[in-house]
């Protein structure tokens, strides 16, 4: 089954830690918090590997 991919500004469902699908890296999201752009590869930001609008965070699990 597919996990439920997120985007920057989503809000975050269920605090917990959440892979960048693009570098692998990983960051603790806490529940009603937004999605922020990836530290490490700068996934979800103009010019980085995933435009804004694209959803590369899900949760690890």
């Amino acid at each position: 089954m597919a996990k439920t991919m997120y985007k920057v500004d989503d809000v975050v469902p269920k605090t917990g830690n959440y892979r960048c699908v693009i570098c692998d890296h990983i960051m603790e999201f806490k529940e009603g918090d937004k999605f922020v752009v990836c530290p490490v590869c700068l996934a979800g930001q103009e010019g980085g590997p995933t435009e804004p609008h694209e959803d590369f965070w899900e949760i690890v699990e």
